[in-house]
């Protein structure tokens, strides 16, 4: 069987695995895209062909879909959460099961958060540059203790953020409209509506799934409802925030800054006006790689792989299964 392999950081590391391929009669392709992901068109000419795909966030189209199934596509791997990238619709229609690999990225995108409240409340990221300078920069911080963290999303990361959001003292709400409240298990956080986490929040975190209901999520009009100047905060996806109003706000001092670990467009264009501000940090789509989840994740999508491909057991992994 012959298995398209698109995400980066199982490709990094593949030499480790080639025997467990070789052992398990798995041809494979390593396909390195050049930027964050392939698109419809590039991944027509690759995934036709292959029986399974471990993909990063490449654009797995009902074109994709159709014409890989044709040709013995049996299961999309994705490694990963987010499946936004697949059209999960036409997996259904199609019978192709689509799996993921929840419930590992938690701790380690809380981290990415955090680094960010820190570093822009300190402004830590200014002094490093002015210091490196010859400048001995002070810039006068905000502590986080008692200040108010909204966040929006509360999975297994918006839990991880909340966590370790409380242990600096901060008070946090959170809004999620797919969250089943349960008071007792955490009475520390407030479950609050979407309006309130704009209004009263002085720093917000995006760690929501995308999908068709809250693409543009932060816009004019949720930034026209943010009366305390928050620090945006966004390690989930680009799509949640509309850039061009983002920027506008943080001429107007409407948003007092942005950690931005993603992008409408990836990478970030040189162009775009958002390389002006100071009070902005950014990543490049980075916050789940850290040496231990990246470990843990190319091992759990090779071997969802080889233990399928050798059993055509499609529930082995149902807990892992998006449909």
């Amino acid at each position: 069987m012959k298995v398209l392999v698109t995400c980066v950081h199982l490709i990094r590391h593949f030499d480790k695995y080639k025997d467990l391929f070789s052992e398990n009669n798995l041809d494979y392709q390593l396909a390195f895209p050049d930027k964050q992901q392939f698109d419809n068109y590039e991944m027509l000419n690759l995934l036709p062909g292959n029986e399974f795909i471990i993909a990063g966030d490449d654009e797995i189209t009902n074109s994709v879909i159709k014409e890989s199934l044709q040709k013995g596509l049996k299961a999309i791997i994705k490694w990963g959460i987010g499946v936004d990238n697949i059209d999960i619709v036409a997996a259904k229609k199609y019978g192709v099961p689509v799996f993921n690999t929840p419930n590992v990225f938690g701790g380690v995108v809380a981290e990415q958060a955090l680094s960010l409240i820190l570093n822009l409340f300190r402004g830590t990221h200014i002094i490093d540059k002015e210091v490196r300078k010859g400048n001995w920069c002070k810039i006068e911080g905000i502590s986080l203790m008692q200040k108010k963290l909204g966040i929006i999303g509360f999975g297994s990361i918006g839990k991880a953020i909340a966590e370790r959001a409380c242990s600096f003292g901060m008070n946090v709400s959170f809004f999620d409209p797919f969250y089943e409240n349960d008071i007792c298990k955490y009475p520390l956080y407030q479950n609050v509506g979407f309006e309130e986490i704009c209004k009263e929040s002085e720093c917000i975190v995006l760690a929501c799934s995308l999908n068709s209901n809250n693409r543009n999520l932060i816009n004019k009009k949720s930034i026209g409802l943010m009366e305390k100047n928050p620090l945006i905060i966004n390690v989930s996806r680009g799509q949640l925030i509309n850039e061009k109003d983002l920027i506008k706000a943080l001429k107007e001092g409407k948003i007092s800054g942005a950690g931005l670990d993603v992008f409408e467009i990836e990478p970030l264009p040189m162009n775009s006006e958002l390389m002006q501000f100071r009070n902005c940090i950014f990543g490049s789509h980075n916050s789940s790689n850290t040496i231990d989840s990246v470990e843990e994740v190319n091992n759990l999508t090779t071997n969802m792989v080889i233990d399928i491909s050798r059993t055509n057991d499609f529930n082995l992994y149902k807990d892992r299964r998006v449909f």
